[in-house]
């Protein structure tokens, strides 16, 4: 009997023994395996610094080139216009040669070599083919008509014609209003801004 109790003694020892190196062993690889998930995980996920620095900077090379494209203008003669107005109670013949400046690249290789003295650089083909200019031509009727409506039913301070507490001499209403025809029968984006030259008006009565 004394024998049987030591001998079951004996096999308890070494099981008690085997769990506490178990229980150790355990507690020692949970910050290895923690370590090593943190490690694949931002090895996976991360990205490099050098490509966010890639994808945060521009090419040089082409960006001073399209800023470049987009501030080149040229500037085209729409028409010369001459009508009537009589809002004042008088009869005046108001005159006046409208430009509008357009993006370089919508201008035809003919309209835009003109523009630069005729030394301008030689287009390549697709530049060769009709630009903006020749939409202008071919609306002309449409554009002189819808401008000579708005001179002809303008307020008379609009056009200079009458005394104003605040005189538009730049006559911006106007030019905001024909930009709007342009815009309107060419399509947006194509014309930057509308100027008026030769403004002159002549009482008839």
């Amino acid at each position: 009997m004394p024998e049987e109790v030591s001998t079951n003694e004996l096999s308890v020892a070494p099981a008690n023994k085997n769990k506490k190196v178990l229980m150790i062993g355990l507690i020692a690889g949970i910050p290895i395996l923690l370590g090593v998930g943190i490690f694949l995980g931002v090895k996976i996920l991360g990205k490099g610094p050098a490509d966010a620095v890639a994808l945060a900077i521009p090419d040089p090379a082409v960006q001073p080139e399209d800023e470049h494209a987009d501030n080149d203008t040229v500037e085209l003669r729409i028409s010369n216009i001459e009508c009537p107005h009589t809002n004042t109670g008088r009869l005046f013949v108001i005159r006046m040669t409208v430009y509008a400046t357009v993006p370089q690249k919508l201008v035809g290789a003919d309209s835009s070599d003109q523009a630069s003295g005729g030394h301008g650089d030689k287009k390549s083909d697709s530049a060769a083919q009709p630009g903006v200019e020749k939409e202008i031509e071919n609306r002309m009727a449409t554009i002189k008509d819808r401008m000579r409506t708005i001179i002809a039913g303008a307020d008379p301070s609009t056009l200079c014609l009458a005394r104003s507490e605040k005189p538009d001499y730049g006559l911006s209403t106007l030019r905001r209003q024909f930009k709007t025809v342009l815009d309107e029968v060419l399509g947006k984006g194509k014309v930057k801004d509308v100027m008026i030259s030769d403004y002159m008006y002549n009482p008839i009565d």
